[in-house]
């Protein structure tokens, strides 16, 4: 019996180490830029070839700066400003169906930066350390928050729900290159912000709280998505920005409910606001 039961649990057990091969590993991009709009960024890597072993690397922080929304510049200090999950990467072997006919297996090192929001620009650089480097064994790591003023503006909005406009003002959060306020939605009666907003890239998030600056008979005033037939009211209005404007992505309903919905402005989705 004891045979037989050391026979089983030998058989149950697996290995799950991958099979390694001597493929080179290097950064997909010797510098890279992007925009600064959440915790976590990820740094890729790629094997030089197809190859169908794994490949195991192994990535240092070599240091790099910060500068806050502020102005001021300092040095990053790794587990305070920034934290880095792990530094010793497994890069699958090659797959066509996951990496395509003319692809190469990536893995990502991830880093996630708590306070981003008080970071206008972070810069890191990474390093290769484990011996088996491709062409691009370092890379520069740029994050920047997005541009004021590719959202911040005013911009004229046209329903093609009932052929109203209205003039959508965005206007900047100090301390938050992701948040601003909006105004302009409550048929341009509201002439102080009323809404919040975040935006990402180039999706701007409209927020789903009631505007306090304004209420009918105790009614408050909410914007939600709107298709045309059904208003979604748990649901957040998003907009695509672009330096010409902006394209309500799922439409917008401006208005509250007393004993029935009622609006102050509503658009499809698709209706776009030119920047004025």
């Amino acid at each position: 019996m004891v045979a037989v039961l050391g026979f089983f649990a030998s058989c149950s057990e697996k290995d799950f180490t991958p099979v390694l091969g001597n493929t080179n590993v290097e950064f997909v991009n010797p510098t890279t830029e992007v925009v600064l709009t959440g915790e976590y960024l990820y740094i890729p890597l790629q094997m030089v070839e197809q190859s169908e072993k794994a490949a195991k690397v192994t990535v240092q922080f070599d240091g790099g700066t910060f500068t806050t929304n502020e102005d001021v510049t300092a040095q990053i200090l790794l587990d305070e400003h920034i934290l880095i999950t792990t530094t010793e990467l497994y890069i699958g072997g090659y797959d066509e169906e996951a990496d395509g006919e003319d692809g190469l297996p990536t893995n990502s090192i991830e880093v996630r930066i708590p306070n981003f929001r008080e970071f206008k620009e972070v810069t890191m650089n990474f390093s290769i350390t484990s011996g088996n480097a491709g062409q691009y064994a370092t890379t520069t790591f740029v994050a920047k928050a997005p541009e004021k003023g590719a959202v911040a503006g005013q911009y004229d909005l046209v329903s093609s729900f009932d052929g109203e406009s209205t003039v959508v003002t965005i206007l900047a959060v100090d301390g938050d290159p992701t948040a601003f306020q909006v105004m302009g939605l409550v048929g341009g009666q509201d002439t102080v912000p009323g809404f919040t907003g975040t935006y990402a890239e180039p999706t701007f998030t409209l927020s789903n709280a009631a505007n306090t600056e304004y209420d009918y008979n105790g009614a408050a005033i909410i914007a939600c998505p709107f298709d045309g037939s059904y208003l979604y009211p748990d649901n957040q209005c998003t907009w695509t920005i672009s330096p010409a404007g902006f394209t309500s992505d799922n439409g917008i309903f401006c208005g509250f409910n007393d004993g029935g919905w009622k609006y102050f402005f509503v658009c499809m989705p698709g209706d776009e606001a030119a920047r004025l």
